[in-house]
């Protein structure tokens, strides 16, 4: 499953957001978490309106994976400012996962 810069694959989401999320919850929470955060993720993406830009289409998909996240995480008994922390978190790790996915390869050997 490839990933470019303007694609959030709901499977690359809900794993990143379980990994961040396994460090502020028990295991067995974070993991059994992953397959709501997918369909959640997924009955909110045909709401989004075409976006012309690939930046735009980033942000209204990450946008969405921060709604679905709050909605699972409100649902799985988390208080509202907890999720929020957590969504901050998860939502931040899950840009720089994107941008490293989507950085040349050649690029990256060059600074590392």
């Amino acid at each position: 499953m490839q990933i470019n810069s303007f694609t959030l694959v709901p499977r690359f989401f809900a794993r990143t957001a379980c990994a961040t999320l396994k460090q502020q919850l028990p295991q067995y929470l974070a993991s059994a978490l992953e397959p709501s955060l997918t369909k959640a993720y997924l009955k909110r993406l045909p709401e989004l309106t075409a976006e012309k830009t690939i930046g735009a289409k980033l942000t209204m998909r990450l946008v969405v994976a921060n709604v679905a996240l709050f909605d699972v995480l409100l649902s799985a008994g988390i208080e509202r400012a907890q999720a929020i922390e957590m969504i901050a978190e998860t939502i931040s790790m899950i840009q720089k996962e994107s941008k490293e996915v989507a950085e040349p390869s050649s690029k990256r050997i060059k600074q590392g």
